[in-house]
């Protein structure tokens, strides 16, 4: 394998390594400043299209970010209910 073979796999290595990151860690950091201006847009003015579009894509980004594997039915994890 030439230098130029192996610099160009590194190329695509890191062009991975960059998408990911960006999918793994800036989502959702995205996400939770899009909550957070939507929470405080609905204290300010109270609620309204503009804040109500900022907690859906928070929301949105939330769901997409917890992996291809997660539920995404809106079903919490933890402890079954208990039946009566």
């Amino acid at each position: 394998m030439t230098d130029e073979e192996e610099n160009l796999m590194w190329v695509f290595l890191s062009r991975r390594l960059r998408m990911w990151a960006l999918f793994a860690i800036g989502a959702p950091i995205l996400g939770a400043l899009l909550g957070t201006v939507g929470d405080a847009l609905e204290r300010r003015n109270g609620p309204g299209a503009a804040s109500r579009a900022l907690k859906y894509g928070r929301d949105w980004l939330r769901r997409r970010s917890r992996g291809p594997l997660a539920r995404r039915g809106g079903a919490t994890t933890g402890a079954a209910p208990s039946a009566r």
